[in-house]
């Protein structure tokens, strides 16, 4: 897992956003402090515990380990829960709390916020075969339609406000408030849109958003009255957002539109301190086919092969595919698949692969197999994904841990 890590903070950081930022200002150099951050870790995207690795990940984890790579510190990532958290930070028990906090003027007689940096819509989520009601305004008028929302947040304020308390059920988390919803307990739940798409994402053979915008809230962090950290914070934020790294992060999680190609992101990865996507580079680069990996008209989804995966190739194989390009052009195109396929797409299939060829070159892709563990974990032939979609603007990249091969290169390769 830690090169796992380690690759997508590649593709999310600006290999030069060091000496990007040293242009501009110098930052704050908190000396390697320790940091506490309050996080739920029930929150998706921002910040929720992955069920194939059991690891915490979201977009506050990329974004306040990239805060404190750039402002020398150590965040201390703590579970607690979101009643509480608001509290504990006005008292000082946390540095900071990362939580997709709405910013308003109640909370901020009791705790300071960083910069906004991002901007939620709430809406109503109900269930998929929900036909009773499109609109807020057609669910205020039937009486007995209940609201499920979690305590504490912006979203139980705009239920009071629609509906009032009678029609109200509320929940310590909103991961319950949408099993209420699914069990039809509840007949809608009002949520950020962002933490709604991670969990319709989840869920979506069983809810949706509806897309009705109930109102908007801005996000910041929080911290203790008077906290020297958020000018500190501020200011890496502001280097983020100069140099592009918080928008790729947002991309990331799908808080945002991605803004590099494929080929965008493969040369990052390359080119970073420790690449891992060297040898495809050059392999896209030997074969002519950067160009097209880097249209934006068109929508691919590539499975790229580590570094080391091409380095477990036969001895001589290597050398010998870069050589030629028909060769080469003919094992890229088959780890091409059409159009943008997510993770949560794939089943045990068998799926054509790209006809993509460089100038002149006519060369048809093949066909390759997918598997799905009942764990989780995800098969292409023989390959393992090892990190699955990683978003570019023109398609989807998973990472695996060999080259595919057709079996009549693979015979070859093998004999050569």
């Amino acid at each position: 897992m830690p090169k796992l890590r380690l690759l997508l903070a590649l593709l999310l950081v600006l290999v030069v956003a060091g000496a990007v930022i040293a242009q501009e200002t110098e930052l704050p150099d908190l000396e390697g402090a320790t940091i506490t951050v309050a996080v739920e870790n029930a929150y998706p995207p921002f910040n929720y515990i992955d069920e194939l690795s059991g690891e915490a990940i979201g977009w506050d984890y990329d974004t306040l380990n990239e805060i404190c790579e750039r402002l020398n510190c150590v965040p201390e990532f703590i579970e607690t829960s979101w009643d509480g958290m608001i509290v504990a930070v006005s008292n000082g028990e946390f540095d900071i709390a990362a939580d997709g906090i709405s910013i308003t003027e109640e909370r901020k007689q009791v705790v300071d916020y960083s910069m906004p940096y991002i901007t939620t819509i709430q809406r109503f989520m109900v269930r998929l075969d929900e036909d009773r009601f499109t609109t807020s305004q057609e669910f205020i008028d039937t009486e007995d339609y209940v609201i499920g929302v979690q305590t504490g947040t912006t979203n139980f304020d705009l239920a009071q406000e629609l509906v009032g308390d009678d029609r109200l059920v509320s929940f310590d988390s909103f991961g319950a408030a949408i099993q209420a919803l699914i069990a039809s307990d509840v007949d809608a739940v009002i949520i950020d849109d962002v933490a709604g798409q991670g969990y319709t994402g989840a869920n979506a053979d069983q809810i949706k958003l509806l897309s009705e915008e109930l109102s908007s809230d801005p996000l910041g962090f929080i911290f203790p009255p008077g906290s020297e950290l958020v000018a500190a914070v501020d200011a890496a934020l502001l280097s983020m957002e100069e140099d592009g790294t918080l928008l790729r992060i947002s991309a990331r999680w799908g808080l945002a539109a991605p803004i590099d190609t494929i080929a965008d992101v493969v040369v990052m990865a390359a080119e970073g301190d420790e690449p891992q996507f060297t040898t495809l580079l050059a392999a896209v680069q030997a074969a002519g086919l950067v160009d097209v990996l880097a249209d934006d008209g068109a929508t691919f989804t590539v499975f790229a092969p580590t570094d080391e995966a091409f380095a477990a190739l036969p001895e001589g194989a290597l050398e010998m595919v870069l050589a030629d390009t028909e060769l080469l052009t003919r094992i890229l195109t088959y780890h091409v698949v059409a159009g943008a396929v997510t993770s949560d797409m794939l089943s045990d299939m068998s799926v054509a692969t790209m006809e993509m060829t460089a100038p002149g070159a006519e060369l048809l892709g093949g066909e390759i197999t997918i598997t799905v563990a009942e764990e989780g974990g995800i098969m292409v032939n023989d390959a393992n994904v090892i990190t699955a979609d990683i978003p570019a603007s023109n398609g989807i990249i998973h990472v695996i841990d060999k080259v595919l091969l057709p079996a009549d290169v693979a015979e070859a390769l093998a004999g050569s």
